[in-house]
């Protein structure tokens, strides 16, 4: 039984746009056959775009704090080339997954705040599922550049905990 549950993202930086994300939770199926709908086989840490070498790095974390009772998770993720080669001027992030154990929290591109610069892409997604601070997350971030999508994984990362104001 898969049941799907909507969020709510704030894109930072002073900008108040509002942007509804998903969060899938399978019940009982298991991870194997959670990983198995999305392009997790397919990714990679490295990928190359018309002779650009990426790779990708990043966090996640939850604020906590006397006026935060714990917001949900946000990621910062940094796309970049090796060998300070240039990004194709018209790539972008148009698919996001971020996996715990037994959910994946699907964004799609409208839903992702990007910042490019010549040699990389910056992505930050929030308020999203409150999993807990020491889980860790398995990330995919599709990369498009005209009719292909070439799949960025960032594995294992370790969700860390950050105190509010």
């Amino acid at each position: 039984m898969r049941t799907t549950s909507k969020g709510i993202l704030v894109l930072l930086a002073g900008l108040n746009f509002i942007f509804i994300g998903q969060c899938t939770k399978d019940s009982g199926r298991g991870r194997d056959k959670i990983y198995a709908e999305y392009p997790w086989t397919s990714a990679s840490d490295t990928v190359t775009i018309q002779g650009s070498r990426c790779t990708i790095s990043g966090k996640a974390f939850r604020v906590f704090g006397p006026r935060l009772p714990g917001v949900g998770l946000v990621t910062l993720l940094n796309v970049t080339t090796e060998s300070q080669t240039e990004l194709p001027p018209d790539v972008r992030a148009d698919s996001m997954w971020i996996a715990d154990k037994d959910s994946v929290w699907v964004k799609q591109i409208e839903e992702i705040n990007q910042h490019k610069s010549r040699s990389g892409l910056s992505l930050e997604v929030s308020d999203g599922p409150t999993w807990q601070p020491g889980d860790t997350v398995n990330i995919v971030v599709g990369l498009r550049l005209n009719d292909t999508t070439y799949f960025l994984s960032l594995p294992d990362l370790r969700i860390e905990a950050h105190g509010g104001r």
